[in-house]
C-alpha cells in the first residue's frame, strides 16, 4: 500500500474518530452503554488512524519490497 494511500485513511480514521467523539460526548456522559460504545468506537478509530499513518514495521506491506 503506497503512502499516500496510508495517509489518506488516517485521516478518514482520525475524523471519524472525533465525530464519535462529538456524538458520544455532545449529550453528557452518563456512563451507559452508548457512551461506552462510543469510547470503544473512537479508540479503534484512533488505533486505525495510528496504523495507518505509522505502519509500524512495515506491517501494511503484505510482502511488496519497494
Amino acid at each position: 500500500m503506497d503512502e499516500t494511500r496510508r495517509r489518506r485513511l488516517a485521516v478518514i480514521w482520525a475524523a471519524f474518530s472525533v465525530v464519535m467523539a462529538y456524538v458520544t460526548l455532545a449529550d453528557g456522559v452518563e456512563m451507559g452503554t452508548s457512551d461506552l460504545l462510543g469510547g470503544v468506537a473512537v479508540a479503534i478509530g484512533l488505533g486505525l488512524a495510528y496504523l495507518y499513518y505509522a505502519n509500524p514495521s512495515g506491517m501494511l506491506d503484505f510482502g511488496e519490497s519497494e
